[in-house]
């Protein structure tokens, strides 16, 4: 990809959107590109967060694996950032992330983009903005988990 239509992609994603062109184009050459097969793992629940990614085609599912069950925390589509939670928390993966088909990504690495979030605070707002709605969807996904349990019929003791 060159580097405009990348700068033209990172715009329409919500962590980069509202970011000026120029920032956009600085950040350019500091991002690489990946692919990944079906069924490739991006990271696994537990390694170390050393950069972003920005998925730039394919769905991957975010996951945990508890007691031989997998539990699906979302499926991200092209346009979507993940990954920068490991990074502010300076915490391991909280989750497992798969490609669902080939993808392709961009990625940033963890310096670049902690240095970005204190040029740009602006990108800060819209990054709790979105973590915001995803604690809101996982609220709601555990609500529902819990109905589940309480419609079990109850064993004998």
């Amino acid at each position: 990809m060159q580097p405009d239509e990348i700068v033209a992609l990172l715009s329409k994603v919500e962590l980069f959107r509202g970011l000026d062109t120029a920032v956009l184009g600085a950040i350019v050459p500091q991002m690489s590109e990946e692919a990944f097969d079906r069924g490739a793992v991006l990271f696994h629940e537990g390694d170390e967060g050393d950069r972003l990614y920005v998925l730039l085609a394919g769905k991957v599912r975010v996951y945990v694996e508890r007691l031989g069950s997998v539990i699906t925390y979302d499926v991200f589509e092209a346009g979507t950032c993940f990954g920068e939670m490991a990074l502010i928390e300076a915490a391991p993966r909280s989750a497992t992330v798969r490609a669902e088909v080939p993808c392709r990504c961009l990625t940033l690495g963890k310096q670049a983009f902690l240095g970005l979030l204190q040029e740009q605070p602006g990108m800060a707002v819209t990054m709790l903005r979105d973590l915001s709605l995803r604690l809101r969807h996982t609220n709601t996904q555990i609500q529902e988990f819990v109905k589940q349990l309480t419609a079990l019929p109850q064993l004998p003791v």
